[in-house]
């Protein structure tokens, strides 16, 4: 079942954290610093995309203009399935050090396919990544969780029905990976903390499949 997903915004900022005690635990104190990277999609990719497996057929930049829009295509990158197409992604912005944030807002996704998914991602390669998705999986879930050597962990936490905009966010923190979302883009739920490689990633994006 090929679903059509709307994306609206990317935003990679570096963020400052004050309590580095509580990395993995607590909710650190936070405040947001510069912008490194952002892209409206307005009419043309402002960033510098390696699309990889590209199929140009499947997004559009003018299907709704201001909005990213990705046609879901059976296919994705886990374990060892690579029948995957259209993943987005920037190099990790250098400026950024070890630790940054990158938001994205998703509009008028309606998975209802096993694994029909969509979300952003920090990526090594097909076998090294951590991800936060949205995605059906008999029921509409969050699922964060990594992949590395091709071994792979999940976490899956309820998400409501009938969504028509959600953001998804990921805050590296040396090697911990912070995976929230939102309703609105202002009040984020922490739904689970990835712990993966300290090292900055050496991409990151946005994708979004039939799994």
């Amino acid at each position: 079942m090929k679903s059509l997903v709307q994306i609206m915004t990317i935003l990679i900022t570096l963020t400052l954290f004050l309590s580095p005690a509580d990395y993995a635990t607590g909710q650190p104190s936070e405040k947001t610093g510069a912008v490194l990277a952002f892209d409206d999609f307005d009419g043309k990719l402002e960033l510098n995309w390696d699309i990889v497996n590209p199929n140009s057929s499947n997004y559009s930049l003018t299907k709704k203009p201001g909005t990213l829009t990705i046609t879901t295509k059976k296919g994705h990158f886990s374990k060892l399935n690579k029948n995957y197409e259209n993943v987005f992604l920037i190099e990790a912005p250098a400026a950024v050090g070890e630790d940054y944030q990158i938001t994205t807002c998703i509009s008028s996704f309606k998975p209802q396919a096993l694994w029909n998914q969509a979300g952003i991602i920090c990526w090594d390669d097909e076998d090294n990544y951590v991800k936060l998705v949205y995605e059906w999986a008999n029921r509409p879930v969050f699922t964060s969780g990594h992949e590395a050597a091709g071994s792979d962990r999940y976490t899956y936490q309820e998400a409501p029905e009938g969504i028509e905009k959600i953001w998804l966010r990921i805050t590296k923190l040396g090697s911990f990976y912070r995976c929230s979302t939102s309703t609105d883009g202002q009040s984020f739920v922490l739904q689970s903390i990835v712990t993966w490689k300290k090292d900055m990633p050496k991409q990151v994006g946005l994708f979004a499949n039939n799994g």
